[in-house]
């Protein structure tokens, strides 16, 4: 009996089964015994399904198999659910499916009939929801053909609800509908259509099935028979085992049907089918690994002799997957010597490691040896997944080749030298050897009476396997130099297993001399213009070249500047070397020294070398020449400015520029005038800048001594001296230094009421805050020549009053003032009335 599933898992497609629908089933019976069978009616549907009961027993059609006749109605009864949760996917994925599998059975007995029979319920509430399917609210039909009775024969029995039973989408899907056959009957597999019945009723649930032939379901557009689920490749199904392929592109819900037709001796007796309803949707499986070789190749030619390598790389599909990768095989076990070598290697993803073997002699056979490399890989699922791949090594011995000269070379091939006096860089080189078979073992001595010299280096012996390089060098001289080569001998032996081949070689080696190159002035220009300014330098570059490497050069220059009594100009101590020398002049020319023909530099280039010394004149012109003049100005103070100080302010200050728009021109900013002569006090003058602009800073604070009743004349000059010209300009400023009072004492009050009513109250003098006011003095008497009040304080207030503050009385008072202005002693005098 098959057990009851329900396999409970959430629906996440962007629509929903509806839970009230039957998605698919199937039916079978088996013999018990004699006339008596068994059945067993499979219905899959929701596993929260609320609408489509399923009843505690249903009535199944019991018809002819030929002639359709209705022959009797069997009751089957629901056993009932026992959940159970089928393990749909592996620990990686578990697919989004929902699923109830419930069963109805009954023991029954049918008489013998050769035609025999077929059995048939019909019910509603089909799935909406497939995608190949069109129409809606249909319902199925669960039929099985059932041979005479007499075969006691029992009809293939589906296998359990497969645990694969979904689409990965853009996936190889395989997913079982096989099925066992306990008789032992051919079976064979198709695809086949839905049906419908003859009731479309939502709620149809008819008591006896209609008879064959029972309508089909219509296939959505797109789909058909052959092609159920769509994409690139059409579901296919092998007729032998009952495995679906299937590679679906679309996500949702597809209706499959299958049809197990059995057969005995070459002819059919019977014939099950199964409907389900199978999700498609993204998956992530755990992939096995895969093993690639350089170019996937896997068969290897490998020389006796030789060490190879190569990369073996292990990839798992599934990121974060651990991987551990090995070899193994003869060469690994210890029966084969030398053996290989491959560390084990792991990783995450993908790994890789390097197999090399350094096959010898004796591993040369006809055979070629086998080297498994194994992967295992482990991530979400529980098992190890287990990837090989074999290669095959074939030890070989190439056919034997002549050693060949590689080095040295020349334009028309190897096999001679030239070494060029001029130039190093053919002073050294290697002489090469090759032998093609790269598995031989090559020794090289080499002779030459060169080698007796001591300017010659050479490696005269050497072994090495495939190729070898002796180097050689040699500083030559120019007495090396003839039209004979010189020779250096070889005697090379190339081993392979035990093969020995020599090979014998004579290098000539010729020293030469190129043709003599011209000596080259690259500088200096052989005119030179110099715009000369006061002061100003000149730099005369020096760089002669020569070609040929070993030309010693040496070079003199001759002219009247360097001879000039003030300003003589001077050159690099030493012009001499190998190829290339570099100075240069140094002049600082003088005011005196521009003139309109040009200064003459004379040089003088000496090549010397194997063949000859050759000497290059070259001649230089040096035109002084003097910029345009312009004329320097003062913008600031403008010219006439007028000042006027009183003693006791801030200084005066002043602020100068000069300017000249050659900057080559030097500026000197002075002062000069009156204020020179001033008694007390002198101005400072500070100034910056000497070139172009030139900013003065006058600042004079005069003092009581030097107040005049005229103003002082400041000057302010500007120098501007160049080679052409001394340029002066100036301008010139007035300052009157002068006081509140210049003097003179404003008229004096004379009448005074001290009645305390603000006005009139006291006597005093303006002009009183003059600094210049010295030695004052101020006195007041009675009529009496008596003295009432006296003061040295120029801001001073008399309030009517004597010393002993008592009031003086109404009448007229006598006054005096003194004082010294400008060394000059002066006096008022006059009366003063008191009046109350």
């Amino acid at each position: 009996m098959i057990k009851w599933i329900t396999i409970i898992l959430a629906l996440s497609f962007s629509y929903q089964l509806k839970a009230e629908h039957i998605t698919g089933g199937d039916f079978s019976i088996q013999h018990v015994d004699g006339n008596t069978f068994e059945g067993l009616l499979t219905l899959y549907r929701d596993c929260n399904s609320s609408g489509a009961e399923l009843d505690q027993n249903v009535i199944i059609t019991v018809r002819d198999l030929l002639t359709d006749e209705h022959f009797t109605d069997l009751d089957f009864t629901f056993i009932g659910f026992t959940d159970y949760e089928a393990e749909l996917g592996n620990s990686c994925f578990v697919p989004d499916i929902c699923l109830q599998v419930g069963n109805y059975s009954a023991v029954f007995t049918l008489p013998d009939n050769p035609n025999g029979y077929y059995l048939t319920k019909e019910r509603c509430c089909r799935n909406n929801a497939s995608n190949n399917l069109a129409g809606f609210n249909l319902g199925f039909v669960f039929t099985v053909d059932v041979p005479d009775p007499a075969l006691e024969n029992s009809s293939p029995l589906f296998n359990p609800f497969p645990t694969d039973a979904y689409f990965c989408i853009n996936g190889n899907n395989f997913i079982d509908f096989g099925a066992f056959d306990a008789d032992d009957d051919s079976l064979v597999y198709s695809l086949t259509e839905p049906l419908r019945g003859s009731t479309d009723d939502f709620n149809a649930n008819p008591a006896i099935a209609s008879a064959k032939p029972f309508a089909q379901v219509p296939w959505a557009a797109g789909f058909s028979t052959d092609n159920q689920v769509g994409g690139a490749v059409p579901m296919t199904i092998n007729p032998v085992t009952g495995l679906v392929t299937a590679q679906p592109t679309q996500l949702g819900i597809f209706t499959v049907a299958v049809k197990v037709e059995e057969y005995r001796d070459g002819i059919k007796i019977g014939e099950i089918r199964r409907e389900l309803q199978l999700a498609s949707t993204i998956c992530a499986m755990d992939m096995p690994s895969e093993i690639t070789t350089p170019n996937n190749d896997t068969i290897f030619d490998v020389y006796a002799n030789t060490v190879f390598c190569i990369d073996i790389t292990a990839t798992d599909p599934n990121l974060g997957d651990t991987l551990f990768l090995e070899a193994g095989g003869e060469l690994f076990d210890g029966s084969v010597e030398p053996g290989a070598l491959f560390p084990p290697v792991d990783s995450f993803s993908t790994v890789t490691g390097e197999f090399c073997w350094s096959p010898i002699c004796t591993n040369v056979q006809d055979e070629p040896y086998l080297v498994t490399f194994t992967a295992f890989s482990r991530g979400c699922a529980n098992e190890v997944l287990v990837t090989t791949q074999d290669i095959y090594i074939n030890v070989i011995l190439a056919v034997d080749e002549p050693t060949q000269l590689a080095q040295p070379s020349t334009p028309n091939g190897p096999g001679a030298a030239i070494i060029d006096l001029y130039d190093p860089s053919t002073h050294c080189f290697d002489f090469q050897f090759i032998d093609p078979n790269i598995a031989d073992s090559l020794n090289v001595i080499a002779s030459s009476d060169l080698f007796l010299r001591d300017e010659v280096t050479i490696e005269p012996f050497g072994n090495d396997q495939g190729q070898i390089s002796l180097p050689f060098c040699w500083d030559v001289a120019c007495a090396d130099v003839r039209d004979e080569p010189y020779f250096v001998d070889f005697q090379v032996v190339a081993t392979n297993c035990e093969v020995n081949d020599t090979t014998t070689f004579s290098v000539p080696i010729f020293v030469i001399v190129q043709d003599d190159e011209p000596t080259v002035f690259a500088q200096p220009a052989q005119q030179i213009y110099f715009e000369f300014y006061s002061a100003s330098s000149l730099s005369i570059p020096i760089i002669v070249t020569d070609a040929n490497y070993f030309d010693t050069l040496n070079v003199t220059a001759s002219s009247p500047i360097f001879s000039l009594p003030r300003s003589a100009a001077t050159i690099s101590d030493s012009l001499f070397g190998n190829s290339i020398v570099q100075g240069q002049i140094d002049w600082t020319p003088s005011c005196r020294d521009v003139r309109p023909e040009p200064y003459v530099i004379t040089f003088q280039a000496t090549a010397n070398s194997c063949k000859t010394a050759k000497v290059v004149d070259y001649t230089v012109e040096i035109f002084l020449t003097l910029p345009p003049e312009n004329s320097a100005s003062i913008s600031m103070p403008s010219d006439g400015a007028y000042y006027e100080y009183y003693i006791g302010d801030e200084p005066v200050d002043i602020d100068v520029l000069g300017s000249d728009p050659d900057p080559y021109d030097t500026l000197l900013l002075q002062y000069a005038g009156s204020v020179n002569s001033a008694l007390q006090t002198s101005p400072t003058f500070e100034t910056q800048g000497i070139t172009e602009t030139s900013v003065g800073k006058f600042t004079w604070a005069p003092a009581c001594a030097d107040v005049l009743d005229t103003p002082y004349e400041v000057v302010f000059a500007l120098l501007s001296s160049s080679c052409q010209k001394l340029n002066a300009v100036s301008v010139s400023v007035n300052i009157l230094v002068t006081t509140p009072t210049k003097g003179i004492i404003e008229p004096i009050a004379n009448i005074i009421t001290p009645n305390g009513d603000g006005r009139n109250d006291m006597w005093t003098i303006e002009n009183k805050d003059d600094p210049c006011l010295l030695g004052f003095k101020a006195m007041v008497w009675d009529r009496w020549g008596k003295e009432v009040f006296t003061t040295q304080d120029p801001a001073f207030v008399w309030p009517g009053t004597y010393g002993n503050d008592s009031e003086a009385k109404t009448g007229t008072y006598f006054q005096t003032i003194e004082f010294i202005y400008k060394e000059t002693k002066e006096s008022f005098t006059g009366t003063i009335e008191v009046m109350k």
